[in-house]
């Protein structure tokens, strides 16, 4: 199981975007999520979805990969924070992370590129998996 002597020892991975965005595939391979944080200045309140996914989700209702996380933003500008345990969270698949502009269980990726992302993560070390 991933610990946080794991990222102590061998420190972890940040992915930020170099401009605004709609969505960012943070790893394609099996990771642990450590903690994100980011900003957006969609015009409406909006949602940051956190999928264990190694692409793209489609837009669906309810979306084909239901996120492992929602966090919504309010209205204009909105910052947002995740911080799972300190431990880490394990992704089997991947980790991608995208705005929807409406509420689950409904999922529609942004047209806008208006949120920026960072994301503390890493491989799976020496614990394996869970």
């Amino acid at each position: 199981m991933p610990d946080f002597y794991d990222l102590w020892s061998n420190g972890g991975l940040g992915t930020a975007s170099a401009a605004l965005e709609n969505s960012h595939l943070i790893r394609s391979s099996a990771g642990v999520l450590y903690g994100l944080d980011g900003w957006s200045s969609e015009a409406a309140t909006c949602y940051v979805l956190v999928f264990d996914s190694a692409a793209a989700v489609a837009n669906g209702n309810p979306p084909a990969t239901w996120p492992k996380h929602i966090i919504q933003t309010n209205t204009s500008v909105g910052s947002f924070g995740l911080s799972p345990t300190i431990c880490g969270e394990y992704y089997k698949n991947g980790i991608w992370i995208a705005i929807s502009t409406t509420a689950p269980p409904n999922f529609t990726i942004s047209t806008s590129s208006l949120t920026h992302f960072n994301v503390l993560h890493g491989p799976i070390f020496s614990g394996g998996q869970p």
